[in-house]
């Protein structure tokens, strides 16, 4: 094999990685207040001198502010911006 061979193989083009709009979950409101009892019940203590559960007061706001904000109930669509979120969420 040619050095310009080995170069090609070497350094071959990657694909571009393409992220499309995934699977929206169109949501009623029974829905989202049960997504919410359950990330409530997660945010509950579960070890001995934890402040907290798997889930953080934060991360509950962050939640609370993409479901009810944000996400569109009809098509199940929700593209915020990471400042919108920070706003919504009193960050």
């Amino acid at each position: 094999m040619s050095v310009s061979v080995i170069g090609r193989l070497k350094f071959r083009k990657r694909r571009e990685k393409l992220f499309g709009d995934g699977r929206p979950r169109p949501m009623d409101r029974n829905a989202k207040a049960r997504v919410m009892v359950y990330a409530r019940a997660l945010m509950r203590r579960t070890e001995a001198g934890k402040a907290y559960g798997p889930i953080t007061a934060k991360a509950l706001a962050v939640l609370e502010a993409l479901l009810w904000g944000f996400h569109s109930a009809r098509s199940g669509l929700c593209f915020p911006s990471y400042e919108k979120i920070a706003e919504r969420a009193g960050s």
